[in-house]
């Protein structure tokens, strides 16, 4: 995991051990009462056993859809709409009283994504290989910016969660003192005891250049991509400030002690420009800096391997 993405490495969690980004398990339940990501906890998948549950027509997949039947039945009851389409399992908030709203699987309470449209919470490979499409078709509209794509990685979180290896929380936390925030907040999948870090990713649009004009003799980084940096650093100072404590608290669920930045931004360069980009980035060690052909791509790859079997075919975002 050298480039930050996630590999089919297992995660050592004590005596069980976490798949991260095939099936995205949340396994301490105090905690997601903090954040409350609507991220349906399956107790019973905490290990990893292929051979149990990730036969195409085995029990793993019956009871797989159970609970994704289940659990968007669930969402229904405490006013949610649900959405099932090709192979995408979605959820928008129809009520907007969450206080009083919860169930097995949801603790509106503490909900603290903002909902503008319907947000995916699980997929079949089918309906993440229409998704790739989605994003896919987004990236190469010469119209899309910046709102575009934030819009739809709020609604198909799953593309973060994989890429970040973390829950995507978007716009939060808000910096009173600055009056700023960051595009995402990328918080630990795993249960709080293992990893009291976060992530903040600033976006800028795919059509944004990530190297500067080939005219210079001596081409660096894109005027986009020096900005990007200087904000995600900014957003980082903001985020250890004491007198935004309050504000992340209640935003993340918990105060980071550790901070990881990264920019998402433009498309990949020529095979022509490879080394020199991949040189650029190496010089800021302190930032990942991601394209969305990357992100695309790594989503592209797990599918294949899904199709082959060497992956869930059903799995929870």
């Amino acid at each position: 995991m050298s480039d930050g993405l996630l590999s089919s490495a297992l995660i050592d969690q004590g005596q069980t051990q976490v798949m991260v980004g095939n099936e995205i398990v949340l396994c301490d339940y105090e905690r997601m009462a903090e954040q409350s990501l609507t991220v349906p906890p399956i107790a019973n998948l905490l290990s990893c056993q292929y051979g149990e549950y990730d036969q195409d027509n085995g029990a793993g997949n019956s009871q797989r859809n159970r609970y994704h039947q289940r659990a968007m039945a669930d969402y229904e009851r405490v006013g949610f709409l649900v959405s099932v389409d090709r192979g995408i399992y979605r959820v928008k908030r129809a009520l907007h009283k969450k206080d009083s709203k919860e169930s097995e699987f949801y603790y509106g309470g503490k909900d603290r994504r903002r909902f503008k449209g319907y947000v995916t919470i699980a997929r079949d490979v089918d309906g993440a290989d229409f998704e790739g499409y989605l994003f896919e078709q987004l990236l190469n509209d010469p119209e899309t910016r910046e709102r575009h794509v934030h819009h739809f990685l709020e609604e198909h979180p799953d593309f973060l969660a994989e890429a970040m290896m973390g829950v995507p929380i978007s716009h939060q936390p808000y910096f009173p003192r600055n009056k700023q925030t960051p595009d995402f907040s990328i918080t630990p999948i795993l249960p709080r005891g293992s990893a009291n870090f976060a992530k903040l990713l600033e976006l800028k649009g795919p059509e944004a250049s990530v190297l500067a004009s080939s005219r210079h003799l001596h081409r660096g980084l894109a005027s986009a991509v020096t900005q990007a940096l200087a904000q995600v650093s900014d957003y980082a100072e903001s985020l250890r400030d004491p007198l935004n404590l309050k504000s992340v608290k209640e935003a993340l669920g918990y105060a980071p002690e550790y901070v990881q930045r990264a920019v998402l931004i433009g498309r990949t360069p020529q095979p022509a420009d490879t080394n020199l980009w991949e040189k650029r980035k190496d010089e800021q060690p302190a930032v990942r800096i991601i394209t969305y052909d990357e992100i695309l791509q790594k989503h592209q790859d797990r599918i294949v391997l899904r199709r082959k079997g060497w992956l869930p075919r059903t799995f929870s975002v």
